[in-house]
């Protein structure tokens, strides 16, 4: 805008001093008052002259000065005037004149009369300027000009525009009133400004709901079915209305005024809108919807439902061929709820080719199946109601495509009380089975794959379903067939505990059909008729061995025919999980043969990558139908399972081939590890003669370094490696140099730190420390060189050093290290990777305590004592607003410093039992520390530091002396506390108890104060962990030999309670006790239970007892023996 020259600002005054005069003359004559005004009339006449011909040379220019006048004028008179004459220059020229106009002027226009509505306005100086806006809104709206407009009056209205244009316009705002309003004194000045300033915000909103209302006149209105723009029209109204999920409360009050423009819009020229458009306007209700529900009107939603069937009947047609061939795609995830398994086993890619036009022939209507569900969920029943009523109607049309649309929408409006009336829905649509339109049949199959996934159990129910679906499998047409295995499966996974639900002619019509199906040469409809068998086979169980002959050689006929093809990759892996799946049923018996055909079958065909690939997957089923049997295939298949983890792989994985050859390779290592979890704790493991095989290949994958895939490669080659080492351990037997040659090129390749590059994510250290931390444990005692050692070590320190760098940065908010990735999260992650560095260091200690212990330096334990220290800071809280962030964060922090505890107690806990000299030398550094630990407010932690305790105390006995007092002085506080009989705290204050028993036994300093606290720690006995319970009774079998005096008590008094903890142990051996149990049950209750040699030393000491209190019987007073009488008569009978 362009400030106007001195004449035509004269021109603007004049013209404001005659209306001024002219109002007055108006006011006199309504009180009869005549004056002559011949001269004001002739003075007024020459300057509108004067305006009109500016207004005829150069229009653009006066709309300009004009707009200069009335933004950024400094008389209020001058601005009404200039606003007044802009508005009736424009309603006198129109679109004519706005047409004329440059873009630079025309967005100085839009942007400057939005930003006016901030302002406190006069009535006529609002009604003007929403004059002019309504006369662009006019012109601009049809040619999709208004959503070039910035800043949108949304945001004007939300007070989210600049500060210092803000201010601006408050100082503007004050400058005119210093116009108008006389001279005052400065007190009533800043009252006046402090009112406007109040007054802001509510006249935003006052002049924001009359621009809305005023935009939705008929004449703008109009306007939105007109011009060739029309496809903008959505984008326009969504910038007039600023539409959005939190819509100001003010909006509410001009919702239903909205909503009917937005019908009124739609309504319009309807058979000239094109689907994007139908689209683009729903979205605009769907807000509504949401923010407005209860304004949708009766009316409102007959449209609703009118137009969304519209939507789903506007259908291509196509060539039967053409649409046929739609649904040949194996990855679509619509058509096979396999996908995700066989994605992530490499069978099917990643990201079928959705831009495909075939796969999306009909994903195009998605979008209006979503929006069906979208305004159901928002309006409700009568919404529901009302299509469900339309369904009926429209099942009967004529006309196919209506049909088509109302199977289509079904699934997206039914809820549990339509679901009652399926029977008769299904009736109705038992005629479209049978429809003429082929697209129809395809429909109606469709709309029973989406409910079944919801009302799968009220579906399955009716008798006639399985009946129907028998019949339409065998439809000419190939993808309904395809679509009727997909209702199958999704019916099955409801009926695997009712078998016997499909009756035998159902079963066996629907094994004929699959027979017929896997022998179509359709490729695809093949590999889709395995689904649904596999399905049934799970659901019907040993209901299908009579039709395991017949398919059995269907299935080794496809992979004779199929497995060298590339197109064939699906159907081959599909049919070698249907053959394992057959093999459950089958039982060993009769599998073996069959196995041994199929495996004869691979060793012919060993070059084929994916055959050996799924074979290998399958092996875990294989081993659990045959067991041992499967063994003498195990050399076979590791060998080319070898050869396809031997395979090089691109670190880039720029291609498809790359790519897949990648995941083939990750599948592969999931089959592996599938079989280790089958085979590992089973004796005579078969995977015993040949895992060193792998423990080459695994080193190598683990440091495959891939962002994407290559994940997943080192997760699994690390948590396979350890196991496939203890069993090659096992295979060396007594030839120390090949375990140790094995060793060290896995400690070297995978852990050593020259394979940790600088850039190592979290992640990848974590599974590092893990695996890690396996090997060591599962390679056990003496299996480490010192060399070995001092490689852990380096590496507890580089990764220790790095944590704590990351930590920091983290810490201060550096991008660069945080990335996309929530700070939060990753300070969760990095103090668990930091717990289990110094776990693993206890590991080390555990097994190789004699070369290890050197290692352990006082710097390493004043910085694992300054951590177990430590405390986080409590925050002083400024703001109340913030206090619920910053509890969680230092709830955060602080749960972050108990993990790392917990992990260097663990650490701890093995240097004090392992550790020796070094560890006892180490007890004035560690031992405090150890002992503020039993104070927080974490029960685990505690747990570890009263386990640490108690094994210190065993390891160094009378030199533990100089804590003992304050030891039991902490663990007798927490047993004794109020929480500790809490669930949480429960087995924390158990092996207290456990770890006093300890310092009773071995401290020998204890004598002193035996006769108090051994009362008292018999007083919390017995407890309920019963592995814990053996080492408290091999304590205290000990104890009573040591202190009999202090443990009978002076008058025997304890003597009774004795017994009773020493009996304790019969009830649990009594309650442990189930016929009923399964043999896993059974196996791991002996691992948990009082151990033979704990029961042999109870039973001793229980004789020790007797013998005492016999001979010492006429010094137990007569109250005792009378409880000592009656226990020894019923011990006596026992």
């Amino acid at each position: 805008m362009e400030q106007p020259d001195d004449n035509f600002i004269e021109i603007v005054v004049t013209l404001a001093k005659e209306e001024e005069e002219e109002d007055q003359l108006k006011q006199k004559q309504k009180k009869k008052i005549d004056y002559n005004n011949n001269n004001n009339n002739k003075y007024k006449s020459a300057s509108k002259q004067q305006f009109i011909e500016h207004t005829i040379s150069k229009p653009e220019q006066v709309v300009s000065w004009l707009l200069y006048l009335i933004v950024k004028g400094t008389y209020p008179t001058i601005k009404e005037k200039a606003i007044q004459l802009l508005d009736r220059f424009l309603v006198k020229k129109g679109e004519e004149l706005i047409e004329s106009l440059s873009k630079e002027i025309v967005n100085a226009v839009k942007v400057e009369t939005i930003k006016l509505l901030k302002r406190t306005l006069t009535d006529s100086y609002r009604q003007h300027l929403f004059g002019i806006i309504e006369s662009f809104a006019v012109y601009l709206i049809p040619r999709g000009g208004w959503d070039e407009l910035e800043p949108k009056m949304q945001r004007i209205v939300d007070g989210e525009e600049e500060e210092g244009e803000e201010e601006g316009a408050r100082a503007e705002d004050e400058d005119e009133d210093d116009e108008d309003v006389p001279a005052k004194k400065e007190e009533d000045e800043e009252d006046e400004e402090d009112e406007k300033e109040e007054l802001v915000e509510p006249q935003i909103v006052y002049n924001a709901r009359g621009l809305l209302a005023m935009l939705l006149k008929p004449r703008i209105l109009g306007q939105f079915g007109n011009g060739t723009h029309s496809e903008f029209i959505p984008d326009n109204l969504n910038n007039i209305f600023g539409f959005s999920d939190d819509n100001p409360k003010w909006m509410d009050t001009i919702a239903q005024q909205i909503i009917d423009t937005l019908f009124q819009v739609l309504n319009g020229n309807r058979e000239e809108r094109s689907t994007t458009y139908t689209y683009n306007m729903f979205r605009l209700l769907l807000v509504m919807a949401e923010t407005n529900p209860k304004e949708f009107t009766p009316f409102h939603l007959e449209s609703i439902i009118s137009h969304l069937y519209k939507w789903l009947s506007e259908v291509k047609e196509m060539p039967m061929e053409e649409w046929t061939s739609g649904n040949s795609t194996s990855g679509s995830k619509l058509f096979n709820l396999n996908y995700f398994e066989e994605r992530n086993n490499g069978i099917i890619p990643e990201y079928p080719n959705t831009h495909d036009q075939n796969y999306n022939q009909d994903d195009q209507l998605v979008e209006a199946v979503t929006t069906f569900d979208q305004f159901v969920y928002l309006l409700g029943r009568p919404l529901q109601v009302s299509m469900f009523n339309r369904f009926n109607l429209l099942l009967k049309s004529q006309h196919w495509k209506e049909r088509y649309a109302s199977l289509m929408s079904l699934s997206k409006f039914c809820d549990s009380n339509i679901m009652k009336q399926f029977p008769s829905i299904l009736e109705s649509m038992s005629n479209c089975f049978n429809d003429e339109n082929i697209r129809v049949r395809w429909a109606s199959i469709y709309c029973l794959i989406k409910l079944s996934v919801e009302y799968k159990e009220e579906m399955v129910e009716s008798r006639d379903l399985f009946q129907v679906i028998a019949k339409s499998i065998r439809d000419p047409n190939e993808r309904v067939q395809s679509s009727c295995c997909i209702l199958i499966q999704t019916l099955m996974a409801s009926l695997k505990k009712q078998k016997n639900k499909i009756v035998d002619n159902v079963l066996d019509e629907l094994c004929n059909s699959f027979e017929i199906l896997l022998q179509s040469p359709t490729l695809f409809l093949a590999e889709n008729a395995l689904i649904p068998l596999m399905s049934v086979i799970d659901t019907v169980k040993d209901r299908f061995r009579p039709y395991y002959p017949r398919f059995i050689s269907i299935l080794f006929t496809l992979l004779e025919k199929h497995h060298a093809t590339i197109e064939s990759r699906v159907l081959c892996s599909r049919v070698i999980k249907t053959i394992s799946l057959c093999g459950r049923e089958m039982g060993k018996m009769t599998f073996t043969k069959d196995i041994y055909k199929f495996m004869m079958f691979v060793k012919k065909n060993a070059w084929s990558f994916d055959l050996i690939s799924d074979v290998f997957r399958a092996s875990g089923d294989f081993i659990n139908v045959i067991g041992k049997s499967f063994s003498i295939y195990l050399p076979m298949i590791i060998r080319m399972i070898t050869n396809i983890l031997d395979t090089p792989l691109s670190i880039q994985l720029e291609d498809d081939v790359s790519f897949q050859y990648a995941m083939r390779v990750l599948s592969a290592l999931k089959g592996l590890n599938r079989i280790l979890e089958l085979s590992y704790d089973k004796v005579d493991n078969p995977l015993i003669p040949c895992a060193h095989h792998l423990v080459r290949p695994l080193c190598k994958l683990a440091t495959f370094s891939n962002t994407g895939i290559g994940t997943g490669i080192q997760e699994y080659s690390l948590t396979n490696l350890p196991i496939c080492v203890k069993l090659a351990y096992i295979h060396f037997g007594d030839r120390k140099d090949k375990k140790l040659e094995m060793f060290g090129m896995v400690i070297n390749s995978v852990v050593f730190p020259s394979t940790l590059p600088s850039d190592t994510n979290v992640e990848e250290l974590r599974n590092r420390i893990n695996m890690a931390d396996d090997l060591i444990d599962e390679m056990g005692s003496g299996a480490m060189t010192l060399d070995h050692a001092k490689t852990v070590m380096d590496l507890f320190y580089k990764v220790d050093k790095k944590l704590e760098f990351l930590t920091d940065q983290i810490r201060n908010e550096n991008q660069d290290v945080i990335g996309e990735g929530h700070p939060s999260s990753m300070l969760d992650t990095l103090a668990n990777v930091e717990s289990r560095i110094y776990e693993m260091v206890g590991v080390l200690i555990k097994h190789n305590s004699d070369i290890v212990t050197p290692l352990i330096t006082s710097d390493l334990l004043d910085k694992a004592c300054e951590k177990l220290r430590y405390t986080v800071p409590v925050k002083e809280k400024d703001d109340d607003d913030e206090d619920d962030a910053d509890d969680d964060d230092d709830d955060e922090d602080e749960e972050n410093t108990f993990i790392i505890k917990r992990g260097i107690l663990d650490l701890m806990e093995q240097y004090c039992e392992y550790g020796g000299e070094s560890a006892i030398n180490s007890f004035p550094q560690i031992i405090p520390p150890i002992v503020q630990c039993l104070t927080t407010k974490k029960a685990d932690v505690r747990l570890k530091a009263a386990i640490t305790l108690g094994a210190a105390a065993q390891l160094g006995k009378d030199r533990f002396a100089p804590w003992l007092n304050d030891v039991l002085h902490a663990l007798n506080v927490m047993i004794s506390g109020p929480d500790e009989y809490s669930i949480d705290f429960n087995d924390a204050r158990e092996f207290a108890i456990s770890s006093i028993g300890k310092i009773i036994r071995y401290v020998p300093q204890i004598a002193s104060h035996a006769s108090i606290i051994i009362p008292e720690w018999l007083g919390h006995l017995p407890i309920d962990d019963v592995q814990e319970s053996n080492i408290i009774y091999e304590n205290l079998c000990a104890i009573i030999r040591l202190y009999p005096n202090e443990c009978f008590g002076n008058a025997y008094q304890h003597v009774m309670k004795l017994y009773n903890v020493i009996n304790f142990y019969k009830e649990v051996e009594d309650d442990q006790e189930d016929d009923d149990e399964n043999q896993e049950l059974r196996s791991i209750r002996k691992f948990f239970r009082i151990q033979p040699k704990v029961i042999e030393s109870l039973i001793e000491i229980s004789s020790f007892i007797k013998e005492t209190i016999e001979s010492n019987w006429d010094n137990i007073p007569p109250k005792t023996k009378k409880e000592l009488s009656k226990y020894l008569a019923e011990a006596a009978v026992q």
